[in-house]
């Protein structure tokens, strides 16, 4: 029996264990286990979201399985040690618990100790939970910062020891005899840290800075950063790290290091974060796995700007942001800068590493800063003859090192930083005289090292993978079995070439470097490039489970020379991203949309996405002709395309493209299928023009198709579409119960397996219309509220800024002004700055930033009214939504009234020719009533409120 007074000891490292008192508990089965680490790291979780972490989702199946485990819990631990309600989940207050992360402190870690914390994960069994793998790959990660840190600060004899941690052996003891290298960019090193002005420990800097360390691979641009992170660590600054793994990095591998950073430091669960930042940063970095979360970078920056600013008022001090190898988060980083330094109270200062050419980009971006930013730039060129000869007469003090030995190193290293510290690493044998001509060949044939075959093999078959190379593929690519794979990876990785990390219920294998990988299929023969994607491309074919595999199958098939695999696959992955990206309530799972985006999304690379499957599909059609399959090709894409262009208000040509597409559809071997499609399309553009005779024309056809088929997704949109058109005809009842008949569809989607929360809240959100288009704002207001409640919760903010317009238009017509500001500050997160022309978070974008104008003109602020309304005039001018922009004359007309000489230069008619237009387009909408607006909002204004 347990001491119900007994200490519960939990180790969330190694193995994961629990004592209470002297005695290991013992968990009946794995879900129990999890849960209670679980509440443990937390202290206390939301019931439903705890269960969905766990359990997949919140259904009465796992929330009765979450329940089961519950009663386990509370049988096996002390009386009272978890408490739960209705709602929350906890470790009673005061309850006797210690845990083995509460010690993890870089302060203490040095060589005696870094076993405690590090060797626990040398063998350390994977959990059957992805969940908690995330978690723990996040303790993970942070040893290995703490490690690579004391690494970067430690003397030369001591490198060796941190570096055997980081590559996962058991210590790898201290090189007594070795040198320190000299550091050889000690001018550009000094012009930075004038330039930031750093003198006696102080920084002179009144303003922002951004400091960018240019130059090719291996030419020294990370140890320079990290002798500008040694400056700033002496007491100048407090300094924040990030760094891009190579090619398929995206910006949040980038930025994830500089945000376990802050958060480490930064304590967000006590500050006062927005509970939107919180959410948003929890689903974008910490539980993200192999997900493809789309990122809103701009918004991002605006993250790191607040919490910098709760950070300063612990340290009272600057603060540096170093992002390396920013090249491979691409075009991201140059709009993150720029919601950072927009949004920094505080002169900050970021460094960042990358090619040259990625430069322009960065110029582009951040010209427009000026001149709150300071910028510089510093172009590291190869090292000097001079410079290679002070480094290896350091390291290498032997008598043969001649004049011709120095040159014939330099030639081959090319004065690169990076290829002769490798050098100078893995040859260290006293043998040097005789080694020194075979060495330097090496370098430039086999990336420093001598290679055996079966290991040159490995590596052309790993270089094959766009990004990591998953065990299995790569046991299959390769021809080795397993514990021969083991072996060959475990010699590479101590050779410094590749490393592995646990990816889910496997492991995946990558180059350390990514230079080394450049350099490795540049060695690679033609031939062997195409072999080794042509048995991949095969790989993936027959293993169609491979998710990985199905998101690299395009390109695989590029290099395979397969331009029909390469097509279908391009179509395939465009007709997810539409739906991804261009739908504001996709018939998507929620599981399917936690994989992917839920917040702004990234609409403006559709196009090109369209013309290169376009471009290959020309070209097999002149090498080919028209075959059946290249004509499906064409048909979907020309029913994407359609849709693309129904998304941003071209609806003449989306028309004529769907035209053709609804004609192929009817000779097509999937018709049913392909008219599905492309009536979908018809729907929407009857909905987003408010046109009931052009929606009606479509919405029967396509009901009574997917019914006839029982596609029950289908149906449930069907259902609602169906609503739309009640609503637009006035038949207000009709509508109300097929948009329940169409809740009703995906409640029993959800019984049966995931939830379809998106859809829920579209019936939600149209139960608001109704009652809007009746007049009783009161119930629009609470419908609303409701879907912002249910995005929250789910962490799904794509359409939030629709149902907060509304509320917010609906809250001014009840005189709630201080609720409406409300609704329009926490839609400005993702308003401002929006980095694509349109996307799923801005709809309604018109609404909210016209309200904005109108207060902004209230408040005595003319400017930023004008502002607004231009915003609100761009998005109005894309999307063409007649009821929105009815919505918009009525409060150009009450600008217009104002008399404000800066909105009269913005605003050429009357507020009469105003109202005249909001009228014709309010009848026919049938929200006339609407028209009440002007007067009650400028009687409003009138009762000097």
């Amino acid at each position: 029996m347990l001491d119900d007074s007994s200490a519960v000891r939990v180790s969330f490292l190694g193995r994961g264990e629990v004592y209470v008192g002297d005695e290991l508990l013992r968990f009946p089965y794995q879900k129990a286990r999890v849960l209670f680490f679980a509440v443990a790291e937390e202290g206390r979780w939301d019931r439903r979201v705890l269960c969905e972490r766990i359990w997949g989702d919140s259904s009465a199946v796992s929330m009765r399985n979450m329940r089961n485990a519950l009663s386990v819990l509370r049988r096996i631990l002390p009386s009272g040690f978890i408490k739960s309600d209705r709602t929350w989940v906890e470790i009673a207050r005061g309850a006797p618990i210690e845990s083995d992360i509460d010690d993890l402190d870089e302060s203490s870690l040095d060589a005696s100790s870094v076993s405690r914390f590090a060797e626990q994960f040398l063998s350390d069994p994977a959990l059957d939970c992805q969940w908690v793998e995330e978690r723990r790959e996040y303790y993970r990660r942070k040893i290995r910062r703490m490690i690579e840190r004391k690494m970067s600060t430690a003397p030369m004899h001591e490198k060796n020891f941190w570096r055997a941690w980081i590559q996962g052996d058991s210590g790898g003891g201290v090189e007594e005899e070795a040198r320190e290298l000299p550091f050889v960019r000690a001018a550009e090193r000094d012009a930075i840290l004038d330039f930031l002005g750093v003198e006696d420990g102080t920084a002179r800097a009144a303003a922002a800075s951004c400091v960018v360390i240019c130059g090719e691979e291996g030419s020294g641009k990370s140890t320079l950063a990290e002798e500008i992170c040694r400056a700033a660590d002496s007491g100048w600054a407090v300094c924040f790290r990030g760094k891009a793994s190579g090619e398929g990095s995206g910006p949040g591998d980038l930025l994830n290091g500089v945000l376990d950073g802050v958060l480490e430091s930064c304590d967000t669960k006590n500050t006062p974060l927005p509970i939107m930042y919180k959410k948003y940063l929890d689903e974008t970095f910490q539980f993200r796995s192999e997900k493809n979360v789309d990122l809103n970078p701009h918004l991002l920056g605006r993250i790191f700007a607040y919490m910098l600013d709760i950070y300063h008022g612990l340290f009272r001090g600057k603060i540096m942001l170093v992002l390396e190898d920013a090249h491979w988060a691409g075009r991201w980083i140059p709009y993150f800068l720029k919601g950072l330094f927009e949004n920094l109270s505080y002169p900050d200062t970021v460094v960042l590493t990358c090619y040259p050419e990625f430069t322009t980009r960065l110029d582009a971006s951040l010209q427009t800063l000026e001149p709150g930013l300071r910028r510089m730039e510093t172009r590291l060129t190869r090292l000097s003859p001079e410079q290679i000869g002070e480094i290896c007469g350091a390291a290498l003090p032997r008598s043969w090192l001649t004049p011709d030995k120095l040159a014939e190193i330099y030639e081959h290293t090319g004065g690169n930083c990076f290829l002769l510290h490798e050098f100078l690493n893995c040859y260290d044998s006293n043998d040097w005289s005789s080694k020194l001509d075979r060495s330097v060949s090496d370098i430039a044939e086999s990336r420093m090292l001598s290679l055996s075959e079966d290991e040159s093999h490995l590596l052309d078959c790993v270089a094959a993978f766009p990004d990591e190379a998953p065990f299995e593929p790569l046991k299959d690519l390769s021809g080795f079995g397993d514990n021969e794979l083991v072996s060959l990876c475990e010699r590479l990785r101590l050779k410094g070439l590749l490393y592995e990390r646990p990816s889910g219920d496997t492991y995946v294998v990558m180059f350390r470097y990514a230079l080394v990988k450049k350099r490795v299929c540049g060695a690679m023969s033609g031939l062997k490039w195409w072999n080794l994607h042509k048995r991949l491309l095969e790989y993936y074919r027959t293993h169609s489970e491979n998710t990985r595999g199905r998101k690299h199958l395009a390109l695989v098939a590029h290099h395979a020379g397969d331009a029909m695999t390469e097509l279908e696959a391009r179509v395939e992955d465009l007709k997810s991203h539409f739906e991804f990206n261009h739908e504001l309530f996709p018939k998507l799972s929620d599981a399917e949309l936690f994989g992917t985006s839920r917040t702004l999304n990234d609409t403006f690379l559709t196009g090109d996405y369209l013309s290169e499957a376009w471009g290959i599909l020309d070209s097999l059609t002149r090498e080919r002709g028209m075959t059946p399959a290249l004509l499906e090709c064409e048909r979907t894409l020309l029913s994407i395309k359609g849709g693309y262009l129904r998304w941003n208000g071209d609806y003449d040509d989306a028309a004529s493209y769907l035209e053709e597409a609804m004609s192929m559809a009817r000779r097509s071997r999937f018709r049913d299928e392909a008219m599905a499609e492309v009536l979908e399309q018809y729907c929407y553009i009857g909905i987003q023009k408010d046109d009931a005779e052009l929606l009606r024309e479509s919405v029967y056809k396509f009901y009574r198709l997917v019914r006839k088929r029982r596609w029950r997704r289908l149906m449930g949109t069907g259902l609602r579409f169906l609503a739309v058109l009640r609503i637009m005809e006035g038949d207000y009842d009709r509508a109300g119960r097929l948009l329940s008949m169409s809740a009703g569809v995906f409640e029993e989607l959800e019984a049966k397996g995931h939830g379809y929360t998106i859809s829920v809240i579209a019936a939600v959100h149209y139960h608001g219309d109704i009652a809007m288009h009746l007049g009783r704002y009161g119930e629009a207001v609470s419908c609303y509220n409701q879907c912002v409640r249910m995005c929250e919760a789910k962490g799904f903010y794509r359409g939030i800024c629709l149902h907060l317009a509304k509320a917010a238009w609906c809250e001014t017509r009840l005189g709630l002004m201080r609720e409406a500001r409300e609704h329009l500050a926490a839609a400005a997160p993702f308003l401002e700055g929006f980095q694509s022309r349109r996307g799923a978070g801005i709809c309604g974008g018109e609404i909210i930033f016209g309200l904005a104008a109108l207060f902004d003109m209230w408040d005595g602020m003319p400017r930023s009214s004008c502002a607004n309304l231009r915003n609100a005039e761009d998005l109005s001018g894309i999307m063409h939504k007649p009821l929105w922009n009815a919505i918009l004359l009525c409060i150009k007309a009450l600008l217009r009234d104002s008399g404000e000489p800066s909105l009269l230069k913005m605003l050429p008619l009357d507020a009469g020719a105003y109202l005249a237009e909001a009228e014709r387009i309010l009848r026919r909408v049938g929200l006339s009533h609407e028209l009440g607006a002007f007067e009650s909002l400028r009687e409003y204004r009138g009762s000097g409120v």
